[in-house]
């Protein structure tokens, strides 16, 4: 993913969500992989099922829960989901306000606010 060789991380992933299919990271990491495919509601139904399992891990970092959040929110506003999008973002920013996808996230809100994206 990192490499933004999608194609390439997509077997390597599902051969993980097979043998760790309870592991946020590896839904996330799936996401992250069909969103770089242009597989937006695919890739949603994986980051939401990271979303719900990372809010259940009591070990999760906030780095970590801020940034599935704001995956959430980037493949809300693909698909024209506006209003939920803010509040994936919101949850970013609320998570980890000084980290990295805070001021990122606070910029791509006032920009839906506006009306700016529409």
């Amino acid at each position: 993913n990192d490499d933004e060789r999608y194609d390439d991380a997509i077997p390597l992933i599902q051969r993980a969500m097979q043998l760790l299919p309870a592991a946020w990271p590896v839904h996330y990491e799936m996401a992250r992989a069909l969103c770089g495919n242009h597989q937006s509601p695919e890739a949603l139904r994986e980051v939401t099922d990271a979303e719900r399992r990372v809010s259940e891990d009591k070990g999760a970092h906030a780095s970590s829960i801020a940034a599935v959040h704001y995956l959430r929110g980037i493949l809300l506003v693909d698909l024209h989901e506006f209003v939920e999008a803010t509040r994936e973002f919101g949850m970013s920013i609320n998570t980890q306000p000084q980290g990295p996808l805070a001021a990122i996230s606070t910029r791509i809100v006032a920009r839906l606010e506006s009306g700016e994206n529409r």
